[in-house]
Protein backbone atom coordinates (compact mmCIF):
# COMPACT_ATOMS: atom_id res chain seq x y z
CA UNK A 1 0.00 0.00 0.00
CA UNK A 2 1.00 3.61 -0.54
CA UNK A 3 2.97 5.43 2.67
CA UNK A 4 0.96 8.39 3.22
CA UNK A 5 1.56 10.84 6.60
CA UNK A 6 -1.29 11.46 8.54
CA UNK A 7 -2.31 14.42 10.80
CA UNK A 8 -4.99 13.84 12.75
CA UNK A 9 -6.51 16.19 14.34
CA UNK A 10 -6.85 13.91 17.68
CA UNK A 11 -5.25 10.66 18.99
CA UNK A 12 -7.37 8.06 21.07
CA UNK A 13 -5.30 5.70 22.80
CA UNK A 14 -7.75 3.29 25.13
CA UNK A 15 -6.18 3.22 28.89
CA UNK A 16 -7.24 0.30 31.43
CA UNK A 17 -7.53 1.01 34.85
CA UNK A 18 -4.62 -1.88 35.55
CA UNK A 19 -2.72 0.57 33.72
CA UNK A 20 -1.09 4.27 34.87
CA UNK A 21 -1.12 5.34 31.39
CA UNK A 22 -1.78 4.13 27.95
CA UNK A 23 0.65 3.27 24.97
CA UNK A 24 1.77 6.10 22.79
CA UNK A 25 4.97 4.48 20.62
CA UNK A 26 6.14 7.95 21.16
CA UNK A 27 8.26 8.58 24.28
CA UNK A 28 8.11 12.07 24.85
CA UNK A 29 4.14 11.39 24.70
CA UNK A 30 4.88 9.11 27.00
CA UNK A 31 6.77 11.68 29.48
CA UNK A 32 3.77 14.16 29.24
CA UNK A 33 1.01 10.90 30.08
CA UNK A 34 3.08 9.69 32.99
CA UNK A 35 3.21 13.41 34.57
CA UNK A 36 -0.19 13.64 34.46
CA UNK A 37 -0.69 9.93 36.03
CA UNK A 38 1.33 11.06 38.62
CA UNK A 39 -0.71 14.10 39.20
CA UNK A 40 -4.05 11.91 39.54
CA UNK A 41 -5.85 12.92 36.07
CA UNK A 42 -5.37 9.62 34.30
CA UNK A 43 -7.83 7.37 35.35
CA UNK A 44 -8.95 4.12 32.96
CA UNK A 45 -12.47 4.20 34.32
CA UNK A 46 -14.82 3.08 31.71
CA UNK A 47 -16.34 6.03 29.55
CA UNK A 48 -13.82 8.37 31.36
CA UNK A 49 -11.77 10.44 28.94
CA UNK A 50 -8.95 12.90 29.18
CA UNK A 51 -7.56 15.24 26.69
CA UNK A 52 -3.92 16.18 26.58
CA UNK A 53 -2.96 19.34 24.24
CA UNK A 54 0.44 19.44 23.28
CA UNK A 55 2.42 21.28 20.24
CA UNK A 56 4.05 19.89 16.83
CA UNK A 57 2.35 16.15 15.13
CA UNK A 58 -1.11 15.55 16.82
CA UNK A 59 -2.49 18.54 18.57
CA UNK A 60 -4.81 16.60 20.75
CA UNK A 61 -4.76 13.14 22.17
CA UNK A 62 -7.20 12.02 24.20
CA UNK A 63 -6.88 9.04 26.83
CA UNK A 64 -10.14 6.81 26.61
CA UNK A 65 -10.99 5.15 29.64
CA UNK A 66 -12.17 1.17 28.80
CA UNK A 67 -12.54 -0.16 32.34
CA UNK A 68 -10.80 -3.11 34.06
CA UNK A 69 -8.60 -4.95 31.43
CA UNK A 70 -9.79 -8.70 32.35
CA UNK A 71 -13.44 -7.36 31.39
CA UNK A 72 -12.73 -5.29 28.08
CA UNK A 73 -15.01 -6.61 25.26
CA UNK A 74 -16.37 -5.16 22.19
CA UNK A 75 -19.14 -2.97 24.39
CA UNK A 76 -16.58 -1.03 26.58
CA UNK A 77 -14.70 0.04 23.79
CA UNK A 78 -17.60 1.42 21.41
CA UNK A 79 -18.27 3.06 24.67
CA UNK A 80 -14.94 4.52 25.11
CA UNK A 81 -15.02 5.43 21.30
CA UNK A 82 -18.78 7.18 21.77
CA UNK A 83 -17.10 9.21 24.96
CA UNK A 84 -14.07 10.15 22.77
CA UNK A 85 -16.36 11.78 19.79
CA UNK A 86 -18.14 13.65 22.48
CA UNK A 87 -15.67 15.19 23.96
CA UNK A 88 -14.79 16.21 20.32
CA UNK A 89 -17.89 17.65 19.81
CA UNK A 90 -16.02 21.11 19.40
CA UNK A 91 -13.06 19.63 17.05
CA UNK A 92 -14.68 17.08 14.61
CA UNK A 93 -11.95 16.10 11.53
CA UNK A 94 -9.85 13.33 11.72
CA UNK A 95 -9.97 11.25 14.36
CA UNK A 96 -7.23 8.26 14.99
CA UNK A 97 -7.43 5.45 17.42
CA UNK A 98 -4.30 3.26 18.30
CA UNK A 99 -5.23 -0.44 18.26
CA UNK A 100 -4.13 -2.28 21.28
CA UNK A 101 -2.73 -5.67 21.12
CA UNK A 102 -2.48 -5.72 24.99
CA UNK A 103 -6.44 -5.71 24.91
CA UNK A 104 -8.09 -9.45 25.33
CA UNK A 105 -9.73 -8.79 21.55
CA UNK A 106 -8.19 -8.99 18.52
CA UNK A 107 -6.88 -6.17 16.02
CA UNK A 108 -10.51 -6.75 13.77
CA UNK A 109 -12.66 -7.36 17.45
CA UNK A 110 -11.03 -3.39 18.25
CA UNK A 111 -11.62 -2.13 15.10
CA UNK A 112 -14.94 -2.63 14.59
CA UNK A 113 -15.29 -1.69 18.04
CA UNK A 114 -13.87 1.53 17.71
CA UNK A 115 -15.87 2.33 14.34
CA UNK A 116 -19.60 1.82 15.58
CA UNK A 117 -19.01 3.90 18.79
CA UNK A 118 -17.67 6.58 16.74
CA UNK A 119 -20.07 6.57 14.14
CA UNK A 120 -23.20 5.56 15.81
CA UNK A 121 -22.58 7.12 19.02
CA UNK A 122 -21.28 10.66 17.10
CA UNK A 123 -24.79 10.56 15.71
CA UNK A 124 -26.36 13.89 16.58
CA UNK A 125 -29.73 15.47 15.91
CA UNK A 126 -28.94 18.97 16.92
CA UNK A 127 -29.88 19.62 13.16
CA UNK A 128 -33.75 19.41 14.51
CA UNK A 129 -33.45 21.12 17.43
CA UNK A 130 -33.09 25.33 16.94
CA UNK A 131 -31.98 25.76 20.37
CA UNK A 132 -28.94 23.65 19.83
CA UNK A 133 -25.70 24.24 17.27
CA UNK A 134 -24.70 20.75 15.59
CA UNK A 135 -21.77 19.87 16.73
CA UNK A 136 -18.72 19.24 14.34
CA UNK A 137 -18.36 15.89 13.23
CA UNK A 138 -15.66 13.10 12.92
CA UNK A 139 -15.01 13.26 9.17
CA UNK A 140 -12.79 10.26 9.15
CA UNK A 141 -11.40 7.59 11.14
CA UNK A 142 -7.87 6.36 11.17
CA UNK A 143 -6.61 3.00 12.61
CA UNK A 144 -3.03 2.18 14.11
CA UNK A 145 -2.10 -1.46 14.56
CA UNK A 146 0.76 -3.87 14.73
CA UNK A 147 -0.59 -5.39 11.66
CA UNK A 148 -3.48 -5.33 9.18
CA UNK A 149 -4.77 -8.59 9.22
CA UNK A 150 -8.09 -7.65 7.38
CA UNK A 151 -8.44 -4.69 9.90
CA UNK A 152 -9.02 -1.88 6.95
CA UNK A 153 -12.24 -4.13 5.33
CA UNK A 154 -13.51 -4.97 8.72
CA UNK A 155 -13.65 -1.22 9.73
CA UNK A 156 -14.75 0.07 6.47
CA UNK A 157 -17.57 -2.63 5.81
CA UNK A 158 -18.20 -1.24 9.95
CA UNK A 159 -18.51 2.10 8.97
CA UNK A 160 -20.87 1.70 5.89
CA UNK A 161 -23.48 -0.22 8.20
CA UNK A 162 -23.28 2.87 10.54
CA UNK A 163 -23.62 5.28 8.19
CA UNK A 164 -26.88 3.95 6.92
CA UNK A 165 -28.25 3.43 10.30
CA UNK A 166 -27.56 6.98 10.65
CA UNK A 167 -29.52 7.88 7.70
CA UNK A 168 -32.11 5.94 9.00
CA UNK A 169 -31.82 7.70 12.10
CA UNK A 170 -32.50 11.25 10.23
CA UNK A 171 -35.40 9.90 8.32
CA UNK A 172 -36.88 8.90 11.57
CA UNK A 173 -35.94 12.92 13.22
CA UNK A 174 -37.20 14.53 10.27
CA UNK A 175 -40.17 16.39 10.42
CA UNK A 176 -42.74 15.73 8.38
CA UNK A 177 -42.78 18.88 6.61
CA UNK A 178 -39.57 18.22 5.35
CA UNK A 179 -39.74 14.53 4.55
CA UNK A 180 -42.22 14.33 1.63
CA UNK A 181 -42.70 11.19 -0.40
CA UNK A 182 -41.36 13.14 -2.90
CA UNK A 183 -37.92 14.37 -0.50
CA UNK A 184 -37.97 10.50 0.72
CA UNK A 185 -37.52 9.28 -2.80
CA UNK A 186 -34.88 12.02 -3.50
CA UNK A 187 -33.20 11.10 -0.59
CA UNK A 188 -33.28 7.57 -1.56
CA UNK A 189 -30.91 7.75 -4.51
CA UNK A 190 -29.21 10.26 -3.23
CA UNK A 191 -28.01 7.69 -0.62
CA UNK A 192 -26.54 5.35 -2.94
CA UNK A 193 -23.94 7.90 -3.70
CA UNK A 194 -21.96 6.70 -1.17
CA UNK A 195 -18.02 7.70 -1.46
CA UNK A 196 -15.79 4.84 -1.19
CA UNK A 197 -12.65 4.65 1.43
CA UNK A 198 -9.44 3.95 0.72
CA UNK A 199 -7.08 2.09 2.50
CA UNK A 200 -3.44 3.69 3.38
CA UNK A 201 -0.54 2.09 5.14
CA UNK A 202 1.57 4.06 8.13
CA UNK A 203 3.09 2.20 10.20
CA UNK A 204 -0.11 -0.24 9.29
CA UNK A 205 -2.53 2.12 9.66
CA UNK A 206 -6.09 1.88 8.23
CA UNK A 207 -7.99 4.47 6.89
CA UNK A 208 -11.73 2.85 8.17
CA UNK A 209 -14.51 5.78 7.58
CA UNK A 210 -14.96 9.10 5.60
CA UNK A 211 -18.40 10.85 5.77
Amino acid sequence: MEEVEIEPDALALPLTEDDSTPRSNDAQLDGKLKQLADDGELRGELGKTVVLHRDGGTSRVVAAGVGKRADVDADAIRTAASAVVRRLRDVGGTLAWLLDDSLPLSFGEQARAVVEGAVLGGYSPARWKTEEQPRKPIEKIVLFAAEQNGVAETARRTARVGKWVNWARDLANSPPNELTPADLARRSWAARGCRSVQSSRTRSTSSAWER
